[in-house]
């Protein structure tokens, strides 16, 4: 990739992020709760995005004889279609009364999870691509200006929503104009992606029947070890995963203040990306994600501090608000360096059929993901309709969410007790 293609890839990305920041978890959750949605199912959004990894490998299977750009384009194509359902059902909400929250919540999930489908794919296309040896730097580079510019959108789209008064107009048609925003935004996004070179369709299906290529697939070590990592390394954030933007909401905050602290969490991610990246290029992955899941940890400690001190102490929810926003910054700059190592360790495990390894990976490692996300939302969802007992019976001012971030603390240990145990090291240098 020269340095045209990499601005080709870079601005594609600025308009990708813009896109995201209209159309985020903040915004649909924030969407879906002010037209009455129940927990479980605020919990389930911020998850959609594990469930699409379980159509990875379906999809690079049917999907195998297209060129990967191609296909690519396309299926982003199509899932962004379905942001028109969104201004569809919001411009005439009568309509729809009585199924307007599972309309726009299935809205979402096509939207993301129709693009899933080619994630084996897209990850083949852009490994044969992007040269190895600035792999990691590049993508931490790309996902920190992901993350710069849905730091600077979404504090402004939370202002827009908390004061949409002031604009005039109905809180509803402020998620109208995020939702057209988001549809130009995307194909822009696309129009500058379509500009990096392609690549040939993958000779492997020309000469294995596909069974025999997943059979292949499956019986590498590596590949496992993989999955495993992404699993078994961020425990604790998956079981937070659920709750990452409902947990403000719980804690009292208001959309304004909300939308800052997921501004301020882009720039910790940033910041993360960028040096996680860095010491992934010096193969130093196995520090990365131990100091990751320690932070991690620390930060679900410190949250938990907080809401006692919101629910028992009375304390004032600006000071919360601005105490808040410091934990956030260092967790997400935790889950960025993660999330960058993570992709150095699985670009340098994946050395043969490229879209089947890689969507392998995606379904072992989503599908785990998603059933440890979707246990901690279905019980965080029912001990939010117990919330009165729990203060009855453990502690004054006690609140289901203290638990779930007990819960992640736990899962946290247990990631840092599985990295000790095992030899990245060695796994790292025997995959390359």
């Amino acid at each position: 990739m020269d340095k045209e293609q990499t601005g080709y890839f870079m601005i594609s990305m600025v308009f990708g992020a813009m896109m995201s920041s209209a159309e985020s978890v903040y915004v649909i959750t924030t969407m879906l709760k002010e037209y009455g949605a129940s927990t479980f199912i605020l919990s389930l959004i911020p998850i959609i995005g594990q469930a699409g990894l379980l159509l990875s490998l379906p999809g690079a299977l049917a999907l195998a004889k297209f060129e990967p750009k191609s296909i690519s384009i396309f299926m982003y194509s199509l899932g962004r279609v379905f942001l028109f359902f969104f201004v569809l059902v919001l411009a005439f909400p009568g309509l729809f009364a009585g199924r307007l929250v599972l309309i726009l919540f299935l809205a979402y999930a096509f939207t993301n999870l129709i693009p899933a489908l080619i994630n084996g794919i897209c990850q083949s296309w852009l490994k044969q691509v992007i040269r190895e040896d600035v792999l990691g730097s590049l993508m931490g580079r790309r996902n920190a200006l992901f993350a710069v510019i849905m730091g600077i959108f979404t504090p402004l789209i939370g202002i827009a929503i908390e004061r949409h008064e002031l604009l005039g107009v109905e809180k509803r048609l402020v998620f109208i104009w995020l939702m057209i925003f988001a549809i130009i935004m995307g194909f822009l996004d696309l129009w500058f992606l379509n500009n990096i070179n392609g690549t040939k369709s993958l000779p492997a299906k020309q000469y294995q029947p596909a069974f025999l290529e997943i059979k292949k697939v499956a019986r590498n070590r590596d590949l496992w070890q993989t999955a495993n990592i992404a699993v078994m390394g961020n425990l604790g954030p998956l079981i937070l995963a659920p709750f990452s933007i409902l947990l403000f909401y719980e804690l009292k905050l208001n959309e304004g203040m909300v939308a800052l602290i997921i501004a301020v969490s882009t720039v910790g991610s940033a910041i993360g990306q960028v040096i996680g990246g860095h010491y992934a290029d010096q193969l130093l992955v196995r520090n990365v994600f131990l100091r990751s899941a320690f932070i991690t940890m620390l930060g679900a400690l410190a949250i938990l501090v907080v809401s006692v001190g919101i629910f028992s102490w009375g304390l004032n929810i600006w000071i919360a608000c601005g105490v808040l926003m410091g934990i956030t910054i260092l967790t997400a700059a935790a889950g960025g360096a993660f999330a960058s190592a993570n992709t150095k360790y699985l670009f340098r495990a994946v050395k043969h059929s490229y879209s089947v390894a890689f969507a392998f990976i995606n379904l072992v490692s989503g599908s785990a993901m998603f059933c440890i996300s979707l246990c901690a939302a279905k019980i965080g969802a029912m001990l939010s309709e117990r919330n009165e007992f729990l203060t009855t019976h453990l502690w004054p001012g006690c609140h289901y969410i203290q638990l779930v971030l007990i819960l992640s603390m736990g899962a946290s240990l247990l990631s840092i007790w599985y990295l000790k145990r095992h030899n990245i090291y060695t796994l790292f240098h025997a995959a390359s």
